[in-house]
Protein backbone atom coordinates (compact mmCIF):
# COMPACT_ATOMS: atom_id res chain seq x y z
CA UNK A 1 0.00 0.00 0.00
CA UNK A 2 1.22 3.45 -0.95
CA UNK A 3 0.17 6.36 1.32
CA UNK A 4 0.95 10.07 0.93
CA UNK A 5 0.85 12.59 3.75
CA UNK A 6 1.98 16.13 4.55
CA UNK A 7 4.80 16.55 7.04
CA UNK A 8 3.79 18.59 10.12
CA UNK A 9 7.32 20.04 10.33
CA UNK A 10 7.57 21.15 6.72
CA UNK A 11 4.60 22.95 5.25
CA UNK A 12 3.51 21.74 1.81
CA UNK A 13 6.04 18.88 1.88
CA UNK A 14 4.60 15.59 0.65
CA UNK A 15 6.01 12.25 1.74
CA UNK A 16 5.21 8.75 0.49
CA UNK A 17 5.08 5.75 2.79
CA UNK A 18 5.18 2.22 1.38
CA UNK A 19 3.77 -0.48 3.63
CA UNK A 20 3.65 -4.24 3.03
CA UNK A 21 1.24 -6.31 5.11
CA UNK A 22 -0.85 -9.52 4.95
CA UNK A 23 -4.30 -9.09 3.38
CA UNK A 24 -5.84 -10.32 6.63
CA UNK A 25 -4.63 -7.08 8.28
CA UNK A 26 -6.00 -4.72 5.63
CA UNK A 27 -8.92 -3.53 7.77
CA UNK A 28 -6.62 -2.73 10.72
CA UNK A 29 -4.11 -0.90 8.51
CA UNK A 30 -6.81 1.25 6.89
CA UNK A 31 -8.30 1.99 10.29
CA UNK A 32 -4.91 3.14 11.57
CA UNK A 33 -4.46 5.46 8.58
CA UNK A 34 -7.96 6.87 9.05
CA UNK A 35 -7.21 7.64 12.69
CA UNK A 36 -3.95 9.48 11.97
CA UNK A 37 -3.06 12.38 14.32
CA UNK A 38 -4.67 15.70 13.48
CA UNK A 39 -1.33 17.26 12.54
CA UNK A 40 -0.78 14.63 9.82
CA UNK A 41 -2.80 15.33 6.70
CA UNK A 42 -3.24 12.10 4.74
CA UNK A 43 -3.65 13.00 1.08
CA UNK A 44 -4.49 9.57 -0.26
CA UNK A 45 -4.01 5.84 -0.09
CA UNK A 46 -3.25 3.70 -3.12
CA UNK A 47 -2.80 -0.05 -3.51
CA UNK A 48 0.53 -0.32 -5.31
CA UNK A 49 0.51 -4.10 -5.72
CA UNK A 50 -1.07 -7.28 -4.46
CA UNK A 51 1.22 -10.25 -4.15
CA UNK A 52 0.95 -13.79 -2.72
CA UNK A 53 3.63 -12.90 -0.16
CA UNK A 54 4.99 -9.90 1.70
CA UNK A 55 6.92 -7.51 -0.53
CA UNK A 56 10.39 -6.20 0.43
CA UNK A 57 9.69 -2.46 0.41
CA UNK A 58 12.66 -1.00 2.29
CA UNK A 59 14.58 1.39 0.00
CA UNK A 60 18.30 0.56 0.09
CA UNK A 61 21.26 2.44 -1.37
CA UNK A 62 24.53 1.04 -2.71
CA UNK A 63 26.30 2.54 0.30
CA UNK A 64 24.08 0.55 2.66
CA UNK A 65 24.98 -2.61 0.73
CA UNK A 66 28.72 -2.00 1.00
CA UNK A 67 30.75 -5.08 1.85
CA UNK A 68 32.69 -4.52 5.08
CA UNK A 69 34.92 -7.63 4.91
CA UNK A 70 33.96 -8.38 8.50
CA UNK A 71 31.71 -10.73 10.46
CA UNK A 72 28.83 -8.32 9.80
CA UNK A 73 28.76 -9.29 6.13
CA UNK A 74 26.94 -12.59 6.66
CA UNK A 75 24.07 -10.96 8.57
CA UNK A 76 23.69 -8.21 5.97
CA UNK A 77 23.87 -10.73 3.13
CA UNK A 78 21.16 -12.94 4.61
CA UNK A 79 18.94 -9.87 5.04
CA UNK A 80 19.41 -8.17 1.67
CA UNK A 81 20.71 -11.02 -0.52
CA UNK A 82 23.36 -8.75 -2.06
CA UNK A 83 26.56 -6.91 -1.07
CA UNK A 84 28.67 -4.58 -3.22
CA UNK A 85 32.37 -3.69 -3.27
CA UNK A 86 32.64 -1.00 -5.97
CA UNK A 87 36.43 -0.79 -6.02
CA UNK A 88 37.21 -4.42 -5.23
CA UNK A 89 40.27 -5.41 -3.22
CA UNK A 90 44.01 -5.92 -3.58
CA UNK A 91 43.46 -9.50 -4.78
CA UNK A 92 41.94 -8.03 -7.96
CA UNK A 93 45.15 -6.43 -9.24
CA UNK A 94 45.55 -4.72 -12.62
CA UNK A 95 47.61 -7.70 -13.79
CA UNK A 96 44.84 -10.10 -12.78
CA UNK A 97 42.15 -8.05 -14.51
CA UNK A 98 44.29 -7.81 -17.66
CA UNK A 99 44.83 -11.59 -17.71
CA UNK A 100 41.10 -12.18 -17.27
CA UNK A 101 40.25 -9.76 -20.07
CA UNK A 102 42.55 -11.68 -22.43
CA UNK A 103 40.98 -14.97 -21.36
CA UNK A 104 37.47 -13.65 -21.97
CA UNK A 105 38.41 -12.21 -25.36
CA UNK A 106 39.88 -15.56 -26.44
CA UNK A 107 36.67 -17.34 -25.50
CA UNK A 108 34.47 -14.67 -27.09
CA UNK A 109 36.38 -14.85 -30.39
CA UNK A 110 36.20 -18.64 -30.45
CA UNK A 111 32.46 -18.59 -29.70
CA UNK A 112 31.79 -16.00 -32.41
CA UNK A 113 33.62 -18.13 -34.99
CA UNK A 114 31.81 -21.31 -33.93
CA UNK A 115 28.42 -19.58 -33.97
CA UNK A 116 29.12 -18.14 -37.43
CA UNK A 117 29.84 -21.65 -38.74
CA UNK A 118 26.31 -22.51 -37.63
CA UNK A 119 24.91 -19.34 -39.28
CA UNK A 120 24.12 -17.80 -35.88
CA UNK A 121 24.99 -14.11 -35.72
CA UNK A 122 24.35 -13.80 -32.00
CA UNK A 123 22.38 -10.57 -32.41
CA UNK A 124 18.86 -11.58 -31.45
CA UNK A 125 18.82 -15.36 -31.71
CA UNK A 126 18.06 -17.48 -28.68
CA UNK A 127 20.39 -20.44 -28.25
CA UNK A 128 21.64 -22.77 -25.53
CA UNK A 129 24.81 -24.81 -25.87
CA UNK A 130 26.78 -26.70 -23.25
CA UNK A 131 29.41 -23.93 -23.16
CA UNK A 132 27.40 -20.78 -23.94
CA UNK A 133 23.84 -19.47 -23.88
CA UNK A 134 22.24 -16.25 -25.06
CA UNK A 135 20.69 -14.05 -22.38
CA UNK A 136 18.59 -11.78 -24.58
CA UNK A 137 19.61 -9.47 -27.43
CA UNK A 138 23.42 -9.12 -27.66
CA UNK A 139 23.99 -10.59 -24.17
CA UNK A 140 25.81 -13.88 -23.56
CA UNK A 141 26.98 -16.23 -20.80
CA UNK A 142 29.95 -18.47 -21.65
CA UNK A 143 31.39 -21.01 -19.21
CA UNK A 144 35.16 -20.76 -18.69
CA UNK A 145 35.75 -23.45 -16.05
CA UNK A 146 33.81 -25.56 -13.57
CA UNK A 147 34.35 -27.87 -10.63
CA UNK A 148 36.83 -25.56 -8.88
CA UNK A 149 37.25 -26.58 -5.24
CA UNK A 150 39.18 -24.90 -2.48
CA UNK A 151 41.90 -27.51 -2.07
CA UNK A 152 41.48 -30.24 -4.70
CA UNK A 153 41.43 -30.46 -8.51
CA UNK A 154 39.57 -33.75 -8.98
CA UNK A 155 36.42 -32.09 -10.43
CA UNK A 156 38.12 -29.24 -12.30
CA UNK A 157 37.17 -28.82 -15.95
CA UNK A 158 38.63 -26.16 -18.25
CA UNK A 159 36.19 -25.35 -21.04
CA UNK A 160 37.22 -24.88 -24.69
CA UNK A 161 39.01 -23.17 -26.28
CA UNK A 162 41.24 -23.06 -23.16
CA UNK A 163 42.80 -26.49 -22.63
CA UNK A 164 45.59 -26.03 -20.10
CA UNK A 165 45.85 -24.62 -16.61
CA UNK A 166 49.19 -23.02 -17.49
CA UNK A 167 47.32 -20.27 -19.36
CA UNK A 168 47.81 -16.99 -17.45
CA UNK A 169 44.10 -16.21 -17.59
CA UNK A 170 43.07 -19.65 -16.33
CA UNK A 171 45.60 -19.41 -13.51
CA UNK A 172 44.26 -15.99 -12.52
CA UNK A 173 40.70 -17.32 -12.67
CA UNK A 174 41.36 -20.33 -10.46
CA UNK A 175 43.44 -18.28 -8.01
CA UNK A 176 40.63 -15.76 -7.58
CA UNK A 177 37.99 -18.47 -7.29
CA UNK A 178 39.92 -19.90 -4.34
CA UNK A 179 41.45 -16.82 -2.68
CA UNK A 180 39.44 -13.68 -3.49
CA UNK A 181 38.24 -11.25 -0.84
CA UNK A 182 34.72 -12.71 -0.97
CA UNK A 183 35.85 -16.26 -0.04
CA UNK A 184 35.36 -15.84 3.76
CA UNK A 185 31.72 -14.94 3.10
CA UNK A 186 31.24 -17.88 0.73
CA UNK A 187 32.85 -20.21 3.29
CA UNK A 188 30.59 -18.88 6.03
CA UNK A 189 27.43 -19.30 3.96
CA UNK A 190 28.19 -22.61 2.22
CA UNK A 191 30.84 -24.31 4.37
CA UNK A 192 34.62 -24.14 3.95
CA UNK A 193 35.01 -27.44 2.09
CA UNK A 194 31.44 -27.85 0.91
CA UNK A 195 31.37 -25.81 -2.30
CA UNK A 196 32.37 -26.02 -5.93
CA UNK A 197 32.73 -23.01 -8.22
CA UNK A 198 31.74 -22.52 -11.84
CA UNK A 199 33.18 -19.50 -13.68
CA UNK A 200 31.78 -17.88 -16.79
CA UNK A 201 32.17 -14.76 -18.89
CA UNK A 202 28.98 -12.69 -19.00
CA UNK A 203 29.20 -10.04 -21.70
CA UNK A 204 26.89 -7.52 -23.33
CA UNK A 205 27.51 -5.68 -26.57
CA UNK A 206 26.49 -2.17 -27.58
CA UNK A 207 22.79 -1.96 -28.23
CA UNK A 208 21.82 -4.68 -25.77
CA UNK A 209 18.49 -3.75 -24.10
CA UNK A 210 17.38 -4.06 -20.48
CA UNK A 211 16.79 -7.62 -19.43
CA UNK A 212 13.62 -8.77 -17.74
CA UNK A 213 13.75 -9.32 -14.00
CA UNK A 214 14.76 -12.88 -13.18
CA UNK A 215 16.59 -15.08 -10.69
CA UNK A 216 19.48 -17.32 -11.74
CA UNK A 217 18.45 -20.15 -9.44
CA UNK A 218 15.14 -21.53 -8.25
CA UNK A 219 13.97 -21.95 -4.68
CA UNK A 220 14.78 -25.64 -4.74
CA UNK A 221 12.36 -28.04 -3.08
CA UNK A 222 12.09 -31.78 -2.62
CA UNK A 223 11.41 -33.38 -5.97
CA UNK A 224 12.58 -30.36 -7.99
CA UNK A 225 15.47 -32.35 -9.44
CA UNK A 226 18.25 -29.98 -8.35
CA UNK A 227 19.89 -32.33 -5.87
CA UNK A 228 20.52 -36.01 -5.27
CA UNK A 229 18.14 -38.26 -3.36
CA UNK A 230 20.65 -38.81 -0.58
CA UNK A 231 20.79 -35.07 0.15
CA UNK A 232 17.17 -34.04 0.82
CA UNK A 233 16.26 -30.56 1.95
CA UNK A 234 13.46 -29.30 4.15
CA UNK A 235 12.19 -25.85 5.01
CA UNK A 236 12.29 -24.70 1.39
CA UNK A 237 8.79 -23.27 1.22
CA UNK A 238 9.92 -20.04 -0.36
CA UNK A 239 9.39 -17.92 2.73
CA UNK A 240 13.00 -17.09 3.43
CA UNK A 241 13.77 -19.79 5.98
CA UNK A 242 16.20 -21.59 3.68
CA UNK A 243 19.88 -20.64 3.81
CA UNK A 244 21.66 -20.13 0.45
CA UNK A 245 22.63 -23.16 -1.58
CA UNK A 246 24.48 -21.01 -4.12
CA UNK A 247 26.17 -17.61 -4.04
CA UNK A 248 27.10 -15.66 -7.16
CA UNK A 249 29.85 -13.06 -7.65
CA UNK A 250 29.97 -10.57 -10.52
CA UNK A 251 33.54 -9.30 -11.01
CA UNK A 252 33.62 -6.25 -13.31
CA UNK A 253 36.30 -6.20 -16.01
CA UNK A 254 35.08 -2.80 -17.23
CA UNK A 255 33.77 0.24 -15.40
CA UNK A 256 30.00 -0.11 -15.46
CA UNK A 257 26.90 1.37 -13.90
CA UNK A 258 24.98 4.66 -13.70
CA UNK A 259 28.15 6.80 -13.65
CA UNK A 260 29.42 5.47 -17.00
CA UNK A 261 27.00 7.33 -19.28
CA UNK A 262 25.28 4.43 -20.94
CA UNK A 263 27.54 1.41 -20.40
CA UNK A 264 25.08 0.05 -17.86
CA UNK A 265 25.52 -2.71 -15.29
CA UNK A 266 23.13 -4.93 -13.30
CA UNK A 267 20.20 -3.87 -11.11
CA UNK A 268 19.27 -5.86 -8.00
CA UNK A 269 16.15 -5.93 -5.82
CA UNK A 270 17.47 -6.28 -2.25
CA UNK A 271 15.47 -8.73 -0.17
CA UNK A 272 13.82 -10.45 -3.13
CA UNK A 273 15.78 -13.67 -2.55
CA UNK A 274 13.69 -14.67 0.46
CA UNK A 275 10.39 -15.57 -1.23
CA UNK A 276 9.86 -17.51 -4.42
CA UNK A 277 6.43 -15.91 -4.95
CA UNK A 278 8.18 -12.63 -5.86
CA UNK A 279 9.23 -14.03 -9.25
CA UNK A 280 7.31 -11.98 -11.81
CA UNK A 281 7.01 -8.91 -9.57
CA UNK A 282 10.23 -7.18 -10.65
CA UNK A 283 8.30 -4.35 -12.27
CA UNK A 284 7.14 -3.39 -8.78
CA UNK A 285 10.76 -2.73 -7.79
CA UNK A 286 11.11 -0.38 -10.76
CA UNK A 287 7.84 1.42 -10.09
CA UNK A 288 8.60 1.96 -6.40
CA UNK A 289 12.32 2.74 -6.93
CA UNK A 290 13.44 -0.23 -4.82
CA UNK A 291 16.23 -1.52 -7.07
CA UNK A 292 19.95 -0.74 -6.87
CA UNK A 293 22.08 -0.62 -10.02
CA UNK A 294 25.65 -1.50 -9.08
CA UNK A 295 28.27 1.14 -9.95
CA UNK A 296 31.61 -0.66 -10.30
CA UNK A 297 35.21 0.08 -11.24
CA UNK A 298 37.25 -2.64 -12.98
CA UNK A 299 37.94 -5.16 -10.23
CA UNK A 300 34.84 -4.15 -8.28
CA UNK A 301 32.34 -6.88 -7.53
CA UNK A 302 28.86 -7.79 -6.35
CA UNK A 303 28.05 -10.85 -4.24
CA UNK A 304 24.44 -12.00 -4.37
CA UNK A 305 22.18 -14.91 -3.48
CA UNK A 306 21.51 -17.11 -6.52
CA UNK A 307 17.76 -16.65 -5.92
CA UNK A 308 17.86 -12.82 -5.90
CA UNK A 309 15.84 -10.99 -8.55
CA UNK A 310 18.03 -8.88 -10.84
CA UNK A 311 18.35 -7.71 -14.43
CA UNK A 312 21.13 -6.62 -16.76
CA UNK A 313 20.80 -3.00 -17.82
CA UNK A 314 21.06 -1.69 -21.36
CA UNK A 315 24.39 -0.91 -23.03
CA UNK A 316 23.58 2.20 -25.03
CA UNK A 317 24.22 2.02 -28.76
CA UNK A 318 26.47 5.10 -28.62
CA UNK A 319 28.33 4.31 -25.39
CA UNK A 320 31.83 2.86 -25.04
CA UNK A 321 33.70 1.24 -22.17
CA UNK A 322 36.67 3.11 -20.66
CA UNK A 323 39.05 1.44 -23.15
CA UNK A 324 36.79 2.18 -26.13
CA UNK A 325 35.38 -1.34 -26.45
CA UNK A 326 31.89 -2.14 -27.67
CA UNK A 327 31.64 -4.99 -25.16
CA UNK A 328 30.91 -4.85 -21.42
CA UNK A 329 32.40 -7.88 -19.69
CA UNK A 330 32.38 -9.44 -16.25
CA UNK A 331 33.38 -12.75 -14.71
CA UNK A 332 30.66 -14.66 -12.92
CA UNK A 333 31.73 -16.97 -10.09
CA UNK A 334 28.94 -19.30 -8.95
CA UNK A 335 29.73 -20.99 -5.63
CA UNK A 336 27.33 -23.81 -4.89
CA UNK A 337 26.87 -26.71 -2.52
CA UNK A 338 28.52 -29.87 -3.83
CA UNK A 339 25.15 -31.59 -4.31
CA UNK A 340 23.73 -28.86 -6.53
CA UNK A 341 23.55 -29.57 -10.27
CA UNK A 342 23.02 -26.71 -12.75
CA UNK A 343 20.25 -27.77 -15.14
CA UNK A 344 18.47 -24.65 -16.27
CA UNK A 345 20.92 -22.08 -17.63
CA UNK A 346 22.77 -23.98 -20.39
CA UNK A 347 22.12 -26.56 -23.10
CA UNK A 348 23.23 -30.16 -23.59
CA UNK A 349 25.01 -30.04 -26.96
CA UNK A 350 28.48 -28.61 -27.53
CA UNK A 351 28.98 -25.53 -29.66
CA UNK A 352 32.51 -26.60 -30.59
CA UNK A 353 31.92 -30.28 -31.39
CA UNK A 354 30.57 -31.21 -34.82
Amino acid sequence: MHASYTSPEKERSLFNVLVSFPSSQERDVLASIASSPSDVDVKGVEVAATCPCLLPVQPVTQKELAMEFSTNDEEHFLKFGVLISPKGSTTNSDHTISALRSLVQTHCDAADEALARRDITGTNETFDFREISSRGGKRFDQILASGIAKNVDTDFVCMPPSKAVDNDGVQALVHLARNAAWIPLADSLLGKDEWRCQCSAVYSRRGSPDQRWHSDGAHVQAGAGYFTEDMPLSGMGGEGEATPYAVCVFLALDACGPSTNGVGATSFWPGSHAREQLVGFGAFADAMDLSVEADLNPGGFVVYDYRLLHKGMAFDEHARTCDGSNQRSLIQFVYHKTWYKERRNYGQHSLFET
